[in-house]
Parts: C-alpha cells; structure tokens; sequence
C-alpha cells in the first residue's frame, strides 16, 4: 500500500476520535487490524485509539443507538460486547425482540452469558431460548438465581476459606474469582451444591499446579479427594487449562 493511503486513513479515523464518533472509529480500526501487514507506526495509532474508545465507552460515552446495537450484535465478538455494554444501561423489556433474535444467533457464547446476566438482575418474566454449547436451553431469567446468591456458590466458597483463607489468602481470592467465573459461564443453567464444592477443589488443585507446588498438590489430592472422583476432577483441571 502506498504511503498516502496509511496517511488518509489515519486522518480519517482522527476525525471521528475528535468528533467522538466511536462507532465509526472503531470500523476503521477493526478492518485495518486484519490486514497482514502495517507499519508499525500505524499499528500503534490504531491500537491507542482502541484503547481511548474503551475507556470512553466505559465511562458512558458515545453509546449506540438502537440501530446500531442491532447491527453490532451480528457483528464480531469485540461488537457484540459493545452493544452488550450499551444494553447495560437500558431496560432490557423495550429490546425482548432483538435479544431474543441474538440469543438464537451464532454469537460469542461468552457476550450471550454476559447478556443473560443482565436479564437475570433485570428480572425478566419472559421466556426466552438461548443456543449455548450446542444446544438450545429455554429459561425465564427472572427464576434464574444469581451467581453470587446460589447455594453452588457459597458452599464452594466456605470450602475455600477453610482450605486457604488463612495460610494462602492470595491464593483464597483468586480461588474464590474463579469459582465465581466457572458458575456464571453456566448460565442460564444453575450449579448445584455439588457441583460448585467439585469445582471448588479443581480449582485448589489448577492453583497448587500453576504455583509449581506439586508436592502440595499431591497431598491435596491424597487428603482431600476420593479415588472415585480423582479422574474426573483432574479432567475438571485440565477444562480450567483451557478456559
């Protein structure tokens, strides 16, 4: 490409960034960072004003119009997030028709559950079909219970504190987060009690092994696990590996 054509694109998209025209910023963005190659200079700019928008997105600026959180819904997984993000401050009931379309819709599964999360808090009454993994759960959010609240939840988390609150409180916290994390990717499938204290110790077991402690590690699984469910929790392990 010739010099020019870097030069023009870069006015074009300082353009929109003063105007605040996120929208149209990011499109710019978006397709230049597909291309193979750029110069570095250029690549630098782009990824910059990337970096402006989403602190100005997360501050409330620029949001998009209900069009545009149509066509971002269809679009790639950093769109989709974006119009997740400006549904966030909107009630949700004015937009049942598009949510249920995208719900439906080849999307990233990660947006979905994040979308499924807001209907929850909302308390939407409505029955609604998501397509998740494979298959199509229906759900009503308002009878989906909240992450934070669920039996799955505490119980795993009380497993934790009296496992590593006081002699790794480190450890405890990001345990803790990533109990959380495994129940809320379920959505808007519940998490049982057992289920939770399952993970809960995969999750002791993933830390002890990423913390290169492996003689810990044994011992947790010696004292702690039975031999019927070391299999399957170690399976549980390497699913966190890849998560």
């Amino acid at each position: 490409m010739e010099e020019n054509y870097y030069e023009t694109t870069l006015a074009k998209l300082r353009a929109y960034m003063a105007q605040k025209d996120y929208f149209k910023a990011l499109e710019i963005i978006s397709e230049e960072l597909k291309m193979p190659y750029m110069p570095k200079d250029f690549e630098e700019e782009l990824r910059e004003s990337q970096r402006i928008i989403q602190k100005a997105l997360q501050k409330g600026e620029g949001e998009l119009s209900s069009e545009e959180i149509a066509v971002y819904l269809k679009g790639d997984s950093y769109k989709q997030f974006l119009a997740i993000k400006s549904l966030e401050k909107l009630n949700l009931r004015d937009y049942l028709d598009l949510i249920r379309d995208y719900l439906v819709f080849d999307g990233d599964e990660k947006a979905k559950t994040v979308l499924v999360a807001l209907l929850i808090e909302q308390e939407i009454g409505e029955e609604l079909t998501i397509k998740k993994r494979g298959l199509e759960i229906t759900f009503i959010p308002k009878y989906v219970e909240n992450v934070a609240f669920s039996d799955a939840y505490k119980e795993g988390v009380a497993y934790l504190k009296d496992k590593l609150e006081n002699d790794d409180p480190i450890m405890y916290k990001m345990a803790v987060e990533l109990l959380g994390n495994y129940i809320f990717s379920e959505l808007p499938l519940s998490v049982s009690e057992e289920e939770g204290l399952f993970y809960a110790k995969a999750i002791i077991v993933y830390l002890l092994e990423s913390f290169g402690k492996p003689e810990e590690k044994e011992a947790f699984l010696e004292n702690e696990i039975l031999l019927k469910e070391r299999e399957a929790l170690l399976e549980a392990v390497e699913g966190l590996k890849s998560a």
